[in-house]
């Protein structure tokens, strides 16, 4: 199942980012959702993390990549699913970087709810 565009879909990510002070970028996630069924099981998910580390240059200490993922632990950068998520850095370009990459992992998240739905569905 693909939607044509994000307006298609039946949830909606958004992702901001706000800086306190110099040393504190903080990136806030609300996750909502237009289809009611979808709502109730997203409620319901317990034991599903989003995590992150980032990847360094080779040669130099700027930051290259974020890799953003789903896990079923908690662990030092992992925090637990929810509709509203607040993450902290101490560097804008971690913040950016994640931003990115939860709404992406978010969204493939989501997905696979929907598609284990539609599967049940179909047994």
């Amino acid at each position: 199942m693909k939607y044509k565009n994000k307006a298609d879909q039946p949830w909606n990510v958004k992702v901001s980012e706000s800086t306190p002070s110099p040393n504190q970028h903080v990136v806030e996630v609300k996750v909502s959702f237009r289809d009611n069924k979808l709502r109730e099981k997203m409620k319901r998910t317990t034991n599903v993390y989003f995590a992150f580390e980032f990847k360094k240059y080779w040669l130099k200490e700027g930051i290259k990549s974020a890799r953003v993922y789903k896990t079923d632990s908690p662990g030092k950068n992992a925090q637990e699913y929810s509709s509203h998520m607040k993450y902290t850095f101490d560097s804008p370009a971690k913040s950016s970087l994640f931003a990115q990459g939860i709404e992406r992992a978010l969204d493939i998240f989501i997905m696979e709810q929907i598609l284990e739905d539609k599967q049940a569905e179909a047994n």
